[in-house]
């Protein structure tokens, strides 16, 4: 997922209507808001992190933050999952965190890690 989805997620999560969020998450206008927020609505990965956000309805977003941090860390520690989908959950938490994507290593859980530590502390 790309990090204006996770925004998106996290906003729905927070209680803001579907074009709401989207208009947020990807700084774009209301018809552009509801045909997208259409789309992510229908996406069933989607709709389960927003149901498991609202669900935990006040949590701050530190929370969200780290499950979804923890939802990609078990992706990427699964060796039974496709490497291609380990390398996506790795750039997608390097998108959270603001990291630049040629510096991501997923060789080692503890070089992956120190990694999202680093970018963690620039934000």
């Amino acid at each position: 997922m790309k990090a204006e989805q996770y925004q998106y997620a996290i906003l729905r999560g927070k209680g803001k209507l579907p074009a709401e969020a989207y208009m947020a998450a990807y700084k774009c206008d209301l018809a552009t808001a509801q045909s997208g927020a259409d789309r992510l609505e229908n996406d069933e990965v989607l709709r389960e992190l927003i149901a498991k956000l609202q669900a935990s309805a006040g949590a701050d977003s530190d929370g969200i933050l780290m499950e979804i941090t923890a939802m990609h860390l078990d992706i990427i520690r699964d060796v039974e999952m496709p490497v291609n989908a380990r390398i996506q959950s790795a750039n997608a938490l390097a998108r959270i965190y603001s990291l630049d994507n040629s510096k991501v290593e997923v060789t080692t859980d503890k070089a992956l890690t120190q990694l999202l530590l680093k970018g963690a502390a620039k934000n």
